[in-house]
């Protein structure tokens, strides 16, 4: 419910799956992914070998300026961190979550946050006279 445009739905459905390495980049560009989705996907894969860190993962999201991948991050912590969700978990894997998202999740939000001003901003510039 997070997701509202068709990149974000199409976006959101596809990370996990190249995440679980069921299809690779080159599968979908052959499927007719557009290329700018591909990119969200790649940042949105994360690498432990690039960043072991969750922090510079998320960095690294938020310092790419891609606006999708931004997006998406966002609205999958959000699920990862529903009530919902978390209720259907074990105790340890539940503080897990938390704590893996506790400081994350505020600077993702701050961005989208951002990013949608800036969105407002260009809504109301378009109406002036």
């Amino acid at each position: 419910e997070m997701l509202e445009t068709e990149d974000e739905k199409i976006c959101g459905l596809l990370h996990d799956i190249v995440e679980d390495k069921m299809v690779t980049y080159e599968d979908l560009f052959y499927l007719g992914i557009a290329p700018h989705i591909i990119d969200a996907l790649k940042l949105l894969n994360h690498d432990k070998n690039m960043y072991p860190n969750y922090e510079d993962y998320i960095t690294s999201i938020l310092e790419s300026s891609n606006e999708l991948a931004i997006r998406v991050k966002y609205a999958d912590m959000l699920d990862n961190t529903s009530e919902k969700r978390l209720n259907m978990l074990e105790e340890t894997i539940k503080l897990k979550l938390k704590n893996k998202y506790r400081f994350q999740l505020p600077r993702l939000k701050e961005k989208v946050e951002e990013l949608n001003k800036k969105i407002n901003l260009k809504r109301e510039r378009k109406y002036v006279w």
